[in-house]
């Protein structure tokens, strides 16, 4: 099986998983460099996206949504996380897998994929409150 086929979905996902096992190596090796030297920061990321879905699969992993800081829908104000589209999610996703150590911050500033092209207003809001945060 070569490494850029992608002709079924087995293979797609032989793929896939081989990268991320590339990216987990990276980071243990970086966090095993932090260690020796004494330190480990923390990294603070903002996605601005469609916001996220809490009981997606890949929250039934212990511990992976303690490391969403903050959220907040800047479209309809709701107090617990949606995503009506998926997009969000599935970036939120592949964040917590490549960036283990990252402190996340998830605002929704769309409804859908289609909606983020015109979602200035909401992301000068996001600005506003969160960038003291994120500093």
């Amino acid at each position: 099986m070569k490494l850029y086929r992608m002709a079924t979905n087995s293979t797609f996902r032989w793929k896939r998983d081989a990268w991320l096992e590339q990216i987990a190596f990276v980071n243990q090796r970086i966090k095993d460099d932090l260690k020796r030297a004494g330190r480990i920061p923390r990294l603070k990321i903002a996605i601005l996206d469609t916001g996220y879905d809490d009981n997606a699969p890949t929250f039934y992993v212990p511990g992976r949504s303690k490391r969403i800081k903050r959220w907040r829908d800047f479209v309809t104000n709701s107090q617990k996380p949606i995503d009506t589209d998926g997009h969000g999610t599935h970036l939120l996703t592949l964040l917590l897998q490549v960036a283990p150590s990252a402190e996340i911050y998830v605002a929704r500033v769309a409804e859908n994929s289609k909606a983020l092209a015109t979602a200035e207003d909401h992301i000068s809001q996001v600005n506003e409150y969160w960038i003291p945060l994120l500093l």
